[in-house]
């Protein structure tokens, strides 16, 4: 099971997650469903990864999930047949325009269009690191 995976699975169950002070914490619903062992381990052995999926949102964590490669977390960032949803890189905001296998094309600043590596690609807005 991949981060993403146990996050999206533990939060149907009813579990809520945060960032405080860089430590992932877990709030349990009442009373704790029996099937969440290995998410939570995976959550365990993995809390940085768990943080860093956070900030990114639902929708983009989900994806991952079902898809199974971190790439997937841009695609609800897409949008067919006009510019993407905005994002930042190394190089300025700009708008997702595809995802290749580890890298995101993206037109910086409405001014140029780059090819970077999808790990540098993160959502525009901070989505916070606060996931209900």
């Amino acid at each position: 099971m991949t981060v993403a995976a146990a996050l999206v699975h533990l939060r149907r169950l009813g579990y809520t997650f945060r960032v405080c002070d860089g430590r992932l914490q877990v709030r349990r619903p009442t009373p704790e469903p029996p099937e969440t062992a290995e998410a939570l381990a995976v959550l365990r052995a993995h809390p940085d990864e768990a943080a860093d999926l956070l900030a990114w949102p639902e929708g983009c964590v989900e994806s991952e999930a079902r898809f199974g490669h971190p790439v997937a977390r841009l695609y609800p960032f897409l949008r067919f047949g006009q510019p993407g949803e905005p994002v930042r890189t190394p190089h300025g905001h700009g708008r997702l325009l595809q995802v290749l296998d580890g890298e995101a094309v993206v037109d910086v600043d409405g001014e140029r269009v780059l090819r970077v590596p999808a790990a540098e690609v993160r959502p525009a807005r901070d989505a916070g690191r606060v996931s209900a």
